[in-house]
């Protein structure tokens, strides 16, 4: 998995049916996840000027979920 780093790819998942081959996927994602950075959190808006479009927010991992509390308080 080491050389998908680049955007755009996606997993394909081939073989017999079972549950070693999705518990076999899943066991490599985690321990790939795990070398990499948190991704960032990207969050919806409102737009007031054009209400049906609403607007994206990229922040660091973890600060959606603070932004969201501050909002709520």
């Amino acid at each position: 998995m080491r050389g998908l780093r680049t955007p755009g790819y996606n997993v394909f998942l081939a073989g017999l049916e079972g549950p070693g081959r999705e518990e076999r996927m899943r066991e490599l994602v985690r321990s790939e996840a795990g070398r990499l950075p948190a991704p960032p959190d990207i969050l919806y808006v409102h737009n007031f000027e054009d209400p049906d479009r609403p607007l994206v927010l990229t922040v660091p991992a973890g600060e959606g979920r603070r932004l969201r509390q501050e909002m709520d308080e």
